[in-house]
């Protein structure tokens, strides 16, 4: 994936890049050991180097046939004495020692990172590789030298040269090797801003510190002087809204969070390293020294992914568990953090290494500006953000996706490349084409692909990655509109439901996990209403094309992911909340559930609604994510439904009337004669003697009274004053089938008439009288309590009589 490259250097034949997390890569010619993959090997392309794991890289250098490494880790538990301290820098270096420019001591080439051992006492905080030698400086302002001296490149004294491989030389005459590193005394006694190897040459730039002056040593991103010479200093974005903020007077702080904005929102690798939880703040040690403020460290993480398979890279036999797993690989000693796993097999709270809080204080420092500058950067440079996982995820047409904008590089952070595109190590995202699988960008091919090792884990870690960076622009308040008048709302939550319907089922469906996992009113305001919001601009506008149905529908199967979340989570938002009025208002019903039913394939009864469905495969329907229709709708669609299944009905029984001789008015309807002192038993008798396909016929009641039908057709009003009686005979209590609540007025199954002896049909009775109420267009005067998926679920398996309240599917 694109890592948000920090920093690149290049040798004589291979070149290396440090990413936002720490973490380094190389390629290249291997010949000597240069690349640090523990192999002699060449590598085509970028591919980290797996033993800097877990350590964050601070800075790299190149030299022409060797490396050098300066790196941030953890003290050891248990050690003492200046060991101890929370980081320590360490030197690392391989690659080509014939002229000892590695400082491990010998001539040996090494394919692997060892510790510069001479260096290890000294608080090193820029390294420099040459052509055949190395420089270091530490913050004390020391300056040491390493490597071949036959041009006096290290400037070492002549008595200091002697003790290396070779023969003494002097300052300017050089001579010699020196192995090991080595002080140079012969310096004044100032400030060193930077050193600096080149070729066979070396530069050190000092300073005339005024008295009393602290001079901080080496390169710093608050000076220009050597600022080049070290990885990019990812600004903290709060922290430059604030500052501009408290000076609104001053147009040049709003121009540097502008550019700030635009330069670490657009890459998905700033972005993960912004909002990384437990990172430092930027640079402790030179903060301490009078550093600026404004910066950010450069987080880094091991990005281990145990054994996740290959398959993951189509997601088309991964289960969500696996990505769970490897969203927790590596954390697990962080028990009781913020997205870690509470007990074994539960569902991971939120990203691991992401800080909520971080990304909702920097969205609101940024929109707290009101400046349309500001706000117009920031949609911005989210649009080529969603644009860059776009290339990178696209494998085929996705309705209702649009492709990326061709107005502009996308923004993926670090290399600048040719022909108006960036290149992330090595690999150019210029067109829609250029966007392969998850398969073939950096954070997976790269990353060890090429080896045949590992694949698997790296496919995993990318595209978790990825979701990570989904995440964070869910949160974006811009999404509800709060973009002062810049229309940017819509036309960015389409790109984001565009990007997001690339990903596969899984992996949808965590990243609807962790939005869910979100505080409800985080889950509501910048998630679930947004989205609504959209929706309600589609239907307001009309559903016109297949692109705007297309549109429509997709943006539907995200809230299907997560309603699905939502209701697997216990319901943190109300069922309410899912509803969409306008939608409901405007959409072609009938349309919709004809539409179903050619889903279902003729069948009469249509498959499966159900939000997890929904979320497995792109939608035909409305009607597979009843959640968003109003009951209102669902009352609409119900009848609908009937009166299609009536006439289908009324046709088939006076066809069959006609083959008989009969008149077909005789047989399409369903003619019930009752009697009003004996109208339960009359109806319960009259309905069991029918098939169930004459239930679908029209209703037609007449009362009987002495024997002879009462006057009057019945044009509903009959109707309905049969369906109030024989619901009000029902639900009397000397039936003893429901309870009445006096607290809630309302009506309850009686579990104890449950387990009676012919309890089910009864009940059947009164889910055919009900059900022929509602086919008919009835309303009924019943009163039940609301009943969750959990409460029928109980119904279900409740005695021995199989009861259930089914709910219905549209």
């Amino acid at each position: 994936m694109p890592l948000g490259v920090v920093q690149v250097a290049a040798g004589e034949n291979h070149s290396a890049a440090l990413t936002a997390d720490g973490q380094l890569y190389t390629w290249g010619r291997g010949k000597y050991g240069q690349l640090g993959h523990g192999d002699w090997g060449n590598r085509p392309r970028p591919v980290q180097v797996a033993s800097l794991r877990g350590i964050r890289t601070k800075q790299v250098s190149c030299g022409a046939d060797h490396t050098l490494v300066l790196a941030e880790a953890e003290a050891e538990a248990g050690t003492g004495g200046a060991d101890s301290s929370a980081c320590r820098r360490l030197v690392y270096s391989f690659g080509r020692g014939t002229w000892g420019a590695t400082g491990l001591g010998s001539t040996d080439n090494t394919c692997r990172p060892s510790r510069v051992q001479g260096l290890e006492s000294e608080d090193v905080v820029q390294v420099s590789a040459g052509s055949r030698h190395s420089l270091a400086l530490s913050t004390s302002h020391q300056v040491f030298a390493f490597g071949n001296n036959d041009f006096g490149q290290l400037g070492l004294d002549p008595g200091l040269v002697s003790n290396g491989r070779g023969p003494p030389g002097g300052f300017h005459s050089g001579g010699g090797d020196v192995v090991s590193p080595r002080r140079l005394t012969s310096l004044p006694a100032l400030p060193v801003l930077a050193v600096l190897a080149l070729g066979d040459a070396s530069m050190v730039l000092l300073q005339e510190a005024r008295p009393g002056e602290n001079v901080v040593a080496g390169p710093h991103p608050a000076r220009r002087a050597g600022r080049h010479l070290m990885p990019y200093d990812l600004p903290d974005l709060r922290h430059l809204a604030a500052a501009a903020a408290t000076a609104s007077a001053d147009g040049r702080m709003v121009r540097d969070v502008v550019t700030a904005v635009e330069d670490v929102l657009s890459s998905p690798g700033y972005v993960l390293a912004l909002f990384a939880d437990g990172k430092p703040s930027s640079s402790a040690s030179a903060s301490a020294s009078g550093s600026h403020t404004g910066t950010t460290a450069i987080a880094g993480r091991a990005s281990s992914q145990q054994s996740l398979g290959a398959a993951v890279t189509h997601g088309s036999s991964t289960s969500l568990s696996i990505l769970e797993a490897a969203a927790n690989v590596g954390d697990s000693d962080k028990a009781g953090t913020e997205g870690g796993r509470g007990s074994e097999g539960s569902v991971p709270s939120v990203p691991v290494g992401m800080d909520v809080s971080a990304i909702q204080a920097c969205f609101a420092a940024l929109l707290r500006l009101y400046n349309r500058e500001v706000v117009a950067a920031l949609g911005n440079s989210l649009m080529k953000l969603l644009d860059a996982i776009f290339l990178l995820v696209s494998t085929g047409p996705v309705p209702g996706s649009r492709p990326p904008s061709s107005g502009g590089p996308v923004g993926l952070g670090g290399i600048a490349g040719g022909s108006g595109a960036r290149s992330v190590l090595g690999t150019t995202a210029a067109t829609p084409a250029a966007g392969a699988s998850l398969r073939s960008f950096p954070g997976t091919a790269a990353a060890g692909l090429g080896d045949g090792a590992g694949s698997g884990d790296s496919v995993a870690g990318a595209r978790l990655s990825l979701l990570r960076v989904l995440f964070v622009v869910f949160q974006c308040p811009l999404l509800s509109g709060s973009g002062m008048g810049l229309g940017l709302s819509s036309s960015l939550a389409s790109r984001l439901i565009s990007v997001t319907l690339r990903l596969p089922g899984d992996a949808l469906q965590l990243l609807c996990t962790w939005l869910v996992s979100l505080p409800w009113e985080l889950l509501g305001g910048r998630v679930v209403r947004p989205l609504q919001q959209y929706l309600s601009k589609l239907a307001e506008g009309g559903i016109v094309g297949p692109d705007g149905r297309a549109e429509v529908l997709a943006a539907a199967r995200v809230m299907a992911g997560l309603h699905a979340a939502n209701e697997k989570a216990g319901g943190k938002l109300p069922f309410s909340e899912f509803f969409n009025q306008q939608l409901s208002t405007h959409v072609n019903l009938r349309s919709e559930y004809l539409l179903w039913l050619e889903v279902a394939g003729g069948r009469s009864t249509p498959p499966s609604g159900s939000a997890a469905a929904a979320i497995s495969q792109p939608l035909m329907s409305l009607c597979q994510t009843p959640f968003l229709l109003t009951p209102e709708a669902k009352s609409r669609i119900l009848q609908g439904e009937a009166q299609i299944q009536k006439e289908a009905e009324m046709s088939a029984s006076a066809r069959e009337a006609l083959l008989q001789g009969l008149h077909p008015i005789s047989a399409v309807f369903l003619d019930i004669s009752v009697r009003r002192a004996s109208i339960l038993a009359d109806t319960a008798q009259q309905l069991a003697s029918r098939p169930p396909h004459h239930l679908k016929r029209p209703l037609r009641v007449s009362f009987v009274s002495q024997g002879v039908a009462e006057e009057g057709v019945d044009q509903g009003g009959v109707s309905r004053e049969f369906f109030q009686l024989l619901v009000a005979e029902i639900f009397q209590p000397q039936y003893g089938m429901f309870t009445y609540s006096e607290e809630s007025r309302t009506f309850w199954f009686n579990t104890s008439a449950c387990l009676e002896d012919g309890a089910a049909g009864e009940f059947r009775l009164v889910g055919l009288v009900l059900g022929l109420a509602i086919y008919n267009g009835v309303i009924l005067d019943v009163h039940f309590p609301q009943v969750g998926p959990m409460a029928s679920t109980r119904l279900v398996r409740y005695g021995k009589v199989p009861v259930c309240v089914r709910t219905f599917s549209i």
